[in-house]
Parts: C-alpha cells; structure tokens; sequence
C-alpha cells in the first residue's frame, strides 16, 4: 500500500472534510473499485476538473465558439489551485500525524493525555467554518460581481454547476480545509506541546531535543501555504499578466486585490513566526530548567564549591556523569530548525511581496491615471 494511504489510518492523522465529501457523494467507493491505490479526494477533483474543463469547457465552445481559459488564463490558476489545496492539504495531515508519531508520547515517563493530539481541530468547528464560509462566498456573488454578470461571461450552464455544485462541494471545502489545518498546525499544535509539559530529548543526535520533526511541520506547512498565496497571486493577477497576449474581459485588479494578498500574505508571515517563537519559548524554558538542575547536582559532588582554588571533588564518578550530561543539554538548540531551514523559510516569505510589487510596478506604470491600481507599499498612503 501507498505509504500514504497508511498514515491515514493513524489516530493521530486528521480525518478531511473533502475526504467526508468524497465519502458521501460515493466517490470513495468509486475509488476504491479501480485498481491501484486511489486517493478518494484526488480523483473527486479530477472529477470535478473534467466535468468543468472536459464538459461544461467543450459545451460553451459549441455554443459560443469561446474557451473561457483563452480569454480568462487566471481560469487556469484556479484549476491549478484545487490541484495545490488537494495535495497540500492532504501533505499536512500527514505530517502532522509523522510529528506526534515522532514525539513518542507512549514512551514517555508519567502519565500522559495523547488524546489532545489526536484532534488538530474538530470535525464540528470544520463544518462550521465551512456554513460560515460558505454564507460569505453568495453574498460577495450576489453583490460582487453579481449573478447576472457571472452568467454573461461565464454561461448559464457553467454558471450553476459551477456556483451552485462545484464550487460548495469542493472548492470551497478545499479552502477551508486548507486554511484550518494550517492555522491549526502553526498556533494550536505548539500550544498543545507546551500544554503537555513536554520534555527535550536531550540526546538528539540532531540536537534539536526531538523536536526536528515538528520544525519541519511548522516549516512545510508554510511552504504550502506560500504556494497557496502564489496562486492566489496568479488567480488575481494572471488578466493582468497576459493582458498584452489576450483581450480579457474581466478588470484589471484594483486596491482591494493588492491589500488582500498583502493580508493573506502577512498573515502567514505571522504565523510562521509565531509557532517557531512559540517552541523557541518552550525548548528554551526546558532547556534552562535541566541546567538548573544539573547545576545544583553538580554543588552537591564538589566541596566549597564557590572556591575554585580550594574546592574538591568528592564524587568523581557522579562528577564526571553530571558534566556528560550537562555537555548534552548545553549542545541542544533552543529552535527546531538549522540554518539551511531558515535560509529556506526567509526565501518563502520574500518571494510572494517580490512577485507582487514586479506586476504592482508594471500596472502603475500602465494606468498611471487610475488610483485605485497602487504600487506597494503606496496602497497604504491613500486613504
């Protein structure tokens, strides 16, 4: 079996809403009868881009004798975007299950509450999110651009399977999925380890106290967050690119589109921060507490020990286990990330506000009348 298929078994691996939805609308059984190992999810979108690329796409062709993705190349952005929100979704959760497994939690001394980890965020505030979501997303339709609107460019029949099947069943479930399991795994997941009390292990050979696996969770799930931002970045800005290729019908993005991928960028710029600070405290806090101990071990084997000249060792043995340890202690790092992850991470966080202000600078330099189409960071200039 597919390596992982299997983790999704684990108690500690979240179970998804598109994985529910896959279920209910039998295409799980669906998956589960072709040969090979199919991921339910993946092939409910593949689904889904058929009916809206193969179909609904060929049927507007014979009518109109038009291909939205032609005249509307961010059309493919979103495409791309379910296929990023499928994947990336279904990547966290299973790190997320690779980092409690690596935690050992069972073999830990006392007794210890794994079930905190078995839930990153509960299937009822998932479904909740999802209704709130979901009332938000018709309202902006109906007001902006408006259902008239969207039928002129995109067709009546691709206007109601897609606004009123596609897009609740799987688009918008995708998104939710997607954003909830990241904020979970940056602000819940290191709140929890600390709300454990749990210890470093101490002898690391990675000299991260055991908590390499977790940094990388914290560390991948940002970059699939960034890839997300990246494509929302092309789903706004892919007219505007290709504007000097193809005559688009829809307008160029204006100031709310510029301060909305700036949120949602610095969003994760913060969330990044906050869970690496979050086990920085943690690995810190543990780390000075062992020291403390350790030192006061280390007082009870030596005489007079705040003179050096006159001090003695009465324990030479106890002595020499105490520095050994202490040496270990002192060689763990109170982040769980080398250098190479932060070179890594500081890449992924200039990388969308470059692509931004490269097209910002292009279109300003195009529409220098129109103000509502500003460079950054001039969008906050104006009022």
């Amino acid at each position: 079996m597919d390596p992982d298929l299997e983790l999704e078994y684990s108690e500690y691996r979240p179970k998804l809403l598109i994985e529910w939805v896959a279920e209910q609308t039998r295409v799980a059984r669906l998956a589960d009868a072709l040969p090979g190992d199919i991921y339910s999810a993946y092939l409910l979108v593949g689904l889904l881009l058929f009916i809206d690329y193969g179909i609904i796409q060929t049927y507007n062709y014979l009518v109109t004798g038009k291909v939205s993705w032609l005249s509307n190349p961010s059309n493919l952005a979103l495409a791309l975007g379910l296929v990023v929100a499928v994947i990336g979704a279904r990547y966290m959760a299973n790190q997320y299950a690779i980092a409690v497994d690596s935690l050992e939690l069972r073999d830990r001394p006392g007794s210890l509450d794994t079930t905190r980890f078995e839930t990153l965020v509960s299937f009822r505030i998932r479904l909740g999110v999802y209704v709130f979501g979901l009332s938000i997303y018709y309202l902006n339709l109906f007001f902006d651009p408006g259902f008239q609107t969207l039928i002129e460019l995109e067709g009546l029949l691709k206007f109601v399977i897609g606004q009123f099947i596609l897009a609740p069943l799987v688009n918008l479930v995708l998104v939710v999925e997607f954003t909830v399991l990241f904020f979970g795994i940056q602000f819940l997941f290191p709140r929890r380890i600390a709300q454990a009390n749990l210890d470093l292990f101490f002898y690391d050979p990675q000299n991260m106290g055991g908590f390499r696996k977790v940094g990388q969770l914290l560390k991948r799930s940002y970059y699939v967050y960034t890839a997300g931002v990246i494509v929302y970045f092309l789903v706004a800005y892919g007219d505007a690119i290709f504007s000097a290729f193809l005559n688009s019908p829809y307008p160029e993005p204006g100031l709310q589109v510029a301060v909305f991928f700036t949120l949602a960028w610095a969003i994760g710029v913060v969330s990044i921060l906050y869970s690496m600070w979050r086990m920085h405290q943690l690995m810190m806090a543990r780390k000075a507490e062992r020291i403390r101990e350790l030192q006061a071990d280390l007082k009870e084997v030596i005489q007079n020990p705040y003179d050096i000249r006159s001090s003695q060792i009465t324990d030479t043995e106890a002595m020499e286990v105490n520095e050994r340890q202490l040496n270990q202690v002192r060689a763990t790092r109170t982040y769980p990330t080398t250098f190479t992850m932060w070179s890594q991470i500081a890449i992924s966080v200039l990388l969308p506000q470059v692509m931004q202000l490269a097209v910002q600078a292009t279109l300003w330099d195009k529409n220098k009348s129109n103000s509502t189409i500003l460079p950054y960071p001039a969008i906050f200039l104006h009022s």
